[in-house]
């Protein structure tokens, strides 16, 4: 029974002193260039100082409560006004690039000859008189039929290849049209 209430007494006692002060080893090492060898080495650092300080969370929160009221302080006026124009010169640049990337697409050159072929015979569908006075032998309804073509497509048909598939496509007329008289 007294083993019993001996090692009941020991073992608290025990745990208090693990949790209690005591001493505690520290040890740091540096990362230095051996001017003998010329290599990097770890060399122990000495006499190196530590304090430590007690922690006491709710002394900490306390205090920061106490120095502000808020938990997030106010933002000086300036700090508020350059953040501002910050914004407004991100907005502007947003929305001059916007403009950028739509004069850009506006400016595209339509290449594509199927479809340069398609607004072509549409605009010969709808000018039929240009075509005969082509086959009349009248060259200047070809620029009278380009700009028809570059006003359809808001001036990106590339105008060397509709100025091509546009005679290409002229002459075809012509042939048809020869072949039925």
């Amino acid at each position: 029974m007294k083993r019993r209430s001996l090692w009941s007494a020991i073992l608290p006692l025990s745990i208090l002193a693990a949790c209690g002060p005591g001493e505690l080893v520290v040890t740091a090492e540096v990362e230095r260039m051996n001017p003998e060898t010329g290599e990097m080495e770890l060399r122990p650092v000495e006499n190196l100082a530590v304090q430590l300080l007690p922690f006491d969370r709710d002394h900490i929160f306390d205090s920061l409560t106490a120095a502000a009221d808020t938990p997030e302080p106010q933002m000086p006026p300036e700090l508020a006004q350059a953040r501002d124009s910050i914004i407004a010169a991100q907005t502007e640049w947003r929305e001059a690039e916007a403009q950028w990337l739509e004069q850009r697409e506006r400016l595209q050159q339509i290449s594509d000859e199927q479809r340069l072929e398609e607004l072509i015979g549409q605009v010969l569908d709808e000018n039929p008189d240009a075509v005969v006075d082509y086959a009349a032998g009248k060259e200047r309804v070809v620029g009278f039929l380009m700009g028809q073509i570059m006003q359809k497509t808001q001036g990106q048909a590339n105008p060397q290849l509709a100025n091509e598939k546009l005679r290409e496509a002229l002459a075809e007329e012509k042939e048809a049209g020869g072949g039925e008289d």
